[in-house]
């Protein structure tokens, strides 16, 4: 049986309780949840997977019991103002030769991210506001960078 993608949601939210109006503009907060839905830290996105990639995916909706946590447990609520665009990803602490830029897909928003076992990559997610059907963008916005990694490169 071949195994899949790790498939993380990203969620582009507004942080009721840290973001200011004027932050909002310049950085796009997220939240981001496992293929189950299970709330994981941005710095912690770990596959173990042998395909040797993550998928983020910019939902359009989120589960209720996402919206209940989000709003109980970490005072934000969905943004839907932003579509996920695009990344750029950088590989710590080595120098090999991956991809570094890769667009969104249509539909899903969703994007595949070459990530090859013991190795951790920055990554910066760009959002695009507002989130248009024709395809344009008025304004890029960044998320502050989650990291990836495949197995355990900490040695």
């Amino acid at each position: 049986m071949t195994e899949g993608p790790t498939k993380f949601y990203v969620v582009p939210v507004l942080d009721l309780k840290l973001d200011p109006p004027d932050l909002r503009e310049k950085v796009v907060t997220c939240r981001y949840f496992n293929e189950n839905w299970d709330w994981v830290e941005g710095n912690v996105l770990t596959t173990v997977q042998p395909s040797d990639v993550v998928r983020f995916v910019n939902p359009e909706s989120v589960p209720q019991q996402v919206l209940t946590y989000l709003m109980g447990h970490r005072r934000c609520v969905p943004d839907p103002t932003v579509s996920l665009f695009a990344a750029t990803a950088k590989t710590l602490g080595d120098t090999n030769h991956l991809p570094n830029n890769f667009l969104a897909a249509p539909g899903d928003g969703g994007m595949f991210i070459d990530i090859p076992v013991k190795t951790r990559r920055g990554v910066v997610l760009v959002f695009r506001r507002p989130q248009r059907s024709d395809g344009y963008a008025t304004e890029l916005i960044a998320t502050t960078d989650p990291e990836i990694q495949n197995g355990s490169s900490k040695t």
